[in-house]
């Protein structure tokens, strides 16, 4: 053990001893002591010598006990929450029924053709060379072309083709014919 903590202990012990050991009392006590003996009791009421106290007030013998209702709740117990309202369920809907998806619309496969060039026959007729980028093909009104459309009609602005399965047309514009 440390020394200061050692000489502290021994100190402790000393005044403990000497204040067991001693015959006369504190000054506090011998006061109060005193104060009280002095005090006569008269007729229920304490008088005091208190210094600054006027000689003719004098004190209750005996503190009227207070009374005290009782509590509504007993404050340790914990408090119970209310009751939340009763969940009101909606009345079921009537099932509904999701049959399988419709089919998705048919579509005309993509027209990949356009023009390449226009040519008068020894006959007059005007013939027209479209091209899909792997075949290049002479088209006459009424022919049918690989991916099922057909050449309707061929004029001097356009070429229509339809696809008949779902009655599409498309158009293929064609530039304006040289001056002869």
């Amino acid at each position: 053990m440390r020394p200061s903590i050692s000489i502290a202990l021994i100190i402790t012990a000393a005044t403990s001893a000497l204040a067991l050991w001693r015959p006369t009392a504190s000054p506090i006590v011998a006061a109060v002591n005193a104060a009280r003996d002095r005090a006569s009791v008269d007729a229920g009421f304490i008088t005091s010598s208190v210094p600054n106290l006027p000689p003719d007030v004098s004190l209750p013998a005996q503190i009227p006990v207070a009374t005290i209702d009782l509590a509504e709740r007993d404050p340790f117990v914990p408090v119970q929450a209310p009751a939340p309202p009763p969940i009101v369920q909606p009345a079921p809907a009537s099932p509904i029924f999701y049959g399988p998806p419709a089919p998705p619309a048919p579509v005309a496969p993509q027209m990949n053709y356009r023009f390449v060039a226009r040519m008068l026959t020894p006959a007059g007729d005007s013939l027209v060379y479209l091209t899909n980028d792997l075949r290049t093909v002479a088209v006459n009104a009424g022919d049918a072309l690989e991916d099922g459309y057909v050449v309707e009609s061929i004029t001097p602005e356009n070429v229509t083709l339809a696809y008949p399965p779902l009655g599409v047309r498309m158009l293929i514009p064609l530039p304006a014919e040289p001056v002869r």
